[in-house]
């Protein structure tokens, strides 16, 4: 029954893409659009076989083939493969080939402080967004790991994730971006034996982000997002209602440093609060460090792999989560919150059309608490191997 759920829902959510497509990602360029991404590429070349120049002509007019996108260290040549550079990835086009068969006419995101709106440099040189629809898929399993409750040992609980989520982009007026996020999550929970917590729950959530055009160096986002969290087996109540909000401030100082600053709020048991801020630094065209609270990470180009550039990357995120449940045999209701942080390496791929990554981990600092405490007792997890990886096109 689990499983023919998750495929309902996996199904509905996932409908065809928008056909209108443009050199735009969908996500900030400050933002992950699936764990294990960072900035997202255009078009790659190069790998598997296949010459540059060939590429460059399967891809039509404004494609350059010229491997400048990744450079080796000072004084070293390119690695070779036979037909090209094995680390070479041939420049993006600087125009939308979907959008228009005329290079002049379209939007180039290149310039300091000038081109579309939220214009960012990555990995992959200048990611401002991209309109329409795009799908994220993603999995994980936490292994089973021990429980404590006020010092008594209450059994094992592995977790199982799944979140699928549709992101639509557009421009409103002005250069003012739009981006709507619905999203659906599921997590089966295995143990503990002590509370006796529901095997399934389910989360709802649509995120609205507005990004403004950028004012010389500077760009501001505004988040809000309202969810619903619940088991269901019980009437929702207020405990199943969440609502977060967040604001970010970018300052980009030169092509390749931007500093962040802002405040977090999540609605959970707690009233959380965070600090959001950092930096996003692209020493050169292989490193990205996105050294930004409370999800930092890095990313290293590894060269053009079977399924196009391949980059590694470590990260680690703070994780909370919370869901009104009903503990059983009593059906007393409650709600949960389940605080983590999460510490990963990984590869990620992208052909320009398809994303993907997997990733290993460990989850540790693991916190479970109830809203009414008299009634249900507090435990903690022991630290847990993780495992994830996802999709997104």
């Amino acid at each position: 029954m689990t499983t023919l759920f998750c495929l309902i829902a996996a199904t509905t959510l996932a409908a065809a893409p928008e056909t209108r497509q443009t050199i735009y990602p969908t996500t900030s360029p400050f933002e992950v659009a699936i764990r294990g991404q960072s900035a997202d590429p255009f078009f790659p070349g190069g790998g598997n076989g296949m010459s540059d120049q060939i590429y460059a002509d399967s891809m039509g007019p404004g494609f350059t083939a010229t491997p400048t996108a990744y450079q080796p260290p000072m004084g070293q040549p390119y690695p070779s493969n036979g037909m090209n550079s094995f680390y070479a990835q041939p420049t993006a086009p600087t125009y939308d080939p979907f959008m228009t068969q005329n290079p002049l006419s379209a939007a180039s995101p290149y310039g300091p402080y000038g081109g579309a709106p939220m214009a960012s440099y990555g990995l992959n040189g200048a990611q401002p967004y991209r309109f329409g629809w795009t799908d994220r898929i993603e999995a994980g399993y936490i292994f089973g790991s021990g429980t404590e409750s006020n010092g008594v040992d209450t059994g094992d609980m592995a977790v199982f994730e799944l979140d699928i989520i549709k992101d639509y982009v557009t421009q409103g007026g002005q250069g003012y971006i739009w981006k709507i996020s619905p999203e659906f999550n599921y997590r089966e929970w295995n143990g503990p034996g002590a509370p006796n917590l529901p095997p399934n729950v389910f989360r709802f959530a649509t995120g609205v982000e507005l990004t403004t055009p950028k004012h010389g160096p500077w760009t501001a986002q505004l988040g809000f997002k309202p969810q619903i969290a619940s088991d269901f087996k019980e009437n929702l109540n207020s405990d199943g209602w969440m609502f977060d909000a967040d604001i970010k401030l970018f300052f980009q100082q030169s092509q390749d440093l931007t500093w962040t600053v802002g405040a977090l709020y999540w609605d959970r048991v707690d009233q959380i609060i965070l600090p959001y801020g950092g930096l996003i630094w692209t020493p050169n065209q292989h490193w990205e460090w996105r050294l930004v609270f409370p999800n930092p990470r890095v990313d290293v180009f590894v060269g053009n792999w079977f399924t196009g550039p391949t980059w590694f990357y470590a990260g680690a995120e703070y994780h909370v989560e919370s869901y009104q449940v009903t503990i059983d045999p009593t059906d007393y209701q409650d709600q949960i919150q389940l605080e983590d942080w999460r510490a990963f390496v990984g590869l990620r791929g992208d052909n320009g059309y398809l994303s993907h990554f997997v990733e290993v981990g460990v989850v540790f600092g693991r916190e479970a608490e109830f809203r009414r405490q008299e009634s249900t007792a507090d435990f903690d997890t022991d630290p847990g191997l993780m495992l994830r990886g996802g999709i997104r096109f």
